[in-house]
């Protein structure tokens, strides 16, 4: 992996752990509206779109404005218990931000709402140059990603993205984006050898991993 000008965080699972909280307020918000057929076990079935996608595609477009506002209420309600932050991660951040012409990007599946009121919430919006969120349509990291390089006039091989997921390293890969991929969350539910075999030699198990990988590659 050659030297890198531009590190692209995922949300969840990479600098935070919200995965719980998301999970809570999305059940909560669905069985209000009468929903009890949709629970933690096949909620993820439903994973792709943000969150207000999702509550659109179970609830239906008229009961959603006020779904939302439930949703957004609740979410806000929970954080304070349920959004678990990664040790370590605020260190790692305030050190990335001060290295000289590196430029930190954030890329996630997440609403903009949900997003910026976590973001704001740990302190972490500071540190992004840019945060691109979701969409209700579905997945649409290859596209945020087409997205800041017109942005920033970036070149793909400037770049590296540090993800969590099988599926980050399939996106990645397909657009020709180094990464990085993590494996340190409590919620993991990956394979970690699938997650070596597919990106071998680029697997971190800890935050001291990552930051001694990204201080390697970064300029």
């Amino acid at each position: 992996m050659n030297k890198k000008s531009v590190v692209i965080f995922d949300f969840d699972g990479t600098i935070v752990d919200s995965n719980q909280l998301e999970h809570q307020a999305l059940l909560n918000t669905i069985h209000e509206y009468g929903f009890e057929e949709i629970n933690d076990s096949n909620l993820e079935n439903h994973f792709g779109p943000t969150e207000s996608g999702i509550l659109k595609n179970i609830l239906g477009e008229d009961l959603f404005p006020e779904a939302w506002a439930f949703f957004i209420e609740d979410y806000l309600r929970l954080q304070e218990e349920l959004l678990v932050k990664i040790p370590g991660m605020d260190d790692l951040l305030l050190s990335l931000s001060k290295k000289q012409d590196l430029l930190l990007l954030l890329v996630t599946g997440r609403s903009k709402e949900t997003a910026d009121i976590s973001l704001d919430y740990l302190g972490y919006d500071k540190y992004f140059g840019k945060v691109y969120t979701g969409s209700d349509e579905g997945i649409n990291k290859d596209e945020n990603i087409e997205k800041l390089l017109e942005d920033f006039g970036l070149e793909k091989e400037n770049i590296v993205y540090v993800g969590d997921t099988l599926a980050d390293i399939k996106t990645m890969k397909a657009i020709g984006i180094d990464i990085i991929t993590v494996s340190y969350s409590q919620y993991d539910k990956n394979n970690k050898d699938q997650l070596e075999e597919d990106n071998p030699g680029n697997v971190v198990n800890s935050i001291q991993e990552l930051e001694t990988k990204l201080i390697e590659i970064t300029k």
